[in-house]
């Protein structure tokens, strides 16, 4: 896949995405089950089309990640433009770390590679079970970011951010009691949330600058917007900013519901008493 021409990366890889959604009938059903928690208010027949949708751009996230792995950065960065760098410049002098922080849209990885040709960056992300395909992962990311720092790993991030540096980071995603997720809401409904980003903050200083990656359609470019820098609130209050970043992401997704990552159970219940909508 990685020889073709990039737009027809792209295509085939829709394809896929779709195809996927139908080989892995399990995947399908955690989508359309987090679709209707999130937005109870569409018809089923609207949700499939999105599922679909969303699909189809993770499939195109197959076909960027052939590009990252095996063609030179040139290959694809006229099919990216920027906005707003300007508050990571703003950000960056005064001396502090910047955390860039983003939902799980569908374009993560390429945007490593295309981000991190910009700026100094680290990124961070889930280990995956596999030892052998994390390190081989590991290795591909590193080629254009300063390290892939594991999720787990709030000290190897907040050493990075007190040297001044930039941390990409996305905390959207379900978390466990027993790894430091707290009760939240999100999408109005209750969902276990890391609380990273109080705890970071807190430690480091750093300025966090929202940021979302919208993939062009049609052979239109992508656009990547750097948002200006964020005022947590209170980070004391743990519980308030980490629902505040939640209530960020919502916002975040509701602009475009399709570049979202939906095949993840992130509404896992949060203890015994809630049912579990995956069941």
């Amino acid at each position: 896949m990685s020889r073709f021409p990039f737009q027809t990366q792209v295509t085939v890889g829709r394809a896929l995405g779709l195809a996927i959604s139908r080989l892995i009938p399990s995947r399908r059903r955690v989508a359309l089950t987090n679709l209707k928690l999130a937005y109870p208010h569409l018809t089923d027949a609207a949700r499939e089309q999105l599922a679909d949708e969303s699909f189809k751009q993770v499939g195109s996230s197959v076909a960027e990640l052939a590009s990252v792995w095996y063609r030179p950065l040139e290959f694809y960065q006229s099919t990216f433009t920027y906005q707003g760098l300007e508050h990571i410049t703003a950000a960056r002098t005064q001396g502090k770390g910047v955390l860039i922080l983003q939902a799980h849209f569908t374009m993560l990885d390429i945007l490593g590679a295309v981000v991190g040709s910009q700026m100094p960056l680290s990124v961070v992300a889930d280990t995956p079970n596999n030892a052998l395909f994390g390190d081989k992962l590991k290795a591909k990311r590193e080629r254009y970011v300063q390290e892939a720092i594991d999720n787990k790993n709030i000290r190897k991030m907040v050493r990075r951010l007190r040297n001044n540096e930039i941390v990409w980071y996305s905390p959207d995603l379900f978390v466990a009691r027993s790894s430091g997720g707290i009760l939240t809401t999100y999408f109005g409904v209750p969902a276990l949330t890391t609380d990273g980003i109080a705890r970071i903050a807190k430690l480091t200083g750093a300025t966090i600058i929202p940021f979302i990656p919208t993939r062009g359609a049609n052979g239109q470019p992508s656009v990547l917007t750097f948002f200006e820098a964020l005022d947590p609130g209170d980070l004391s209050d743990t519980d308030a900013v980490t629902q505040r970043m939640n209530n960020l992401f919502e916002q975040q997704v509701g602009t475009q519901p399709e570049q979202y990552f939906w095949a993840h159970k992130r509404f896992k219940p949060p203890g015994p008493t809630y049912d579990n909508p995956y069941a």
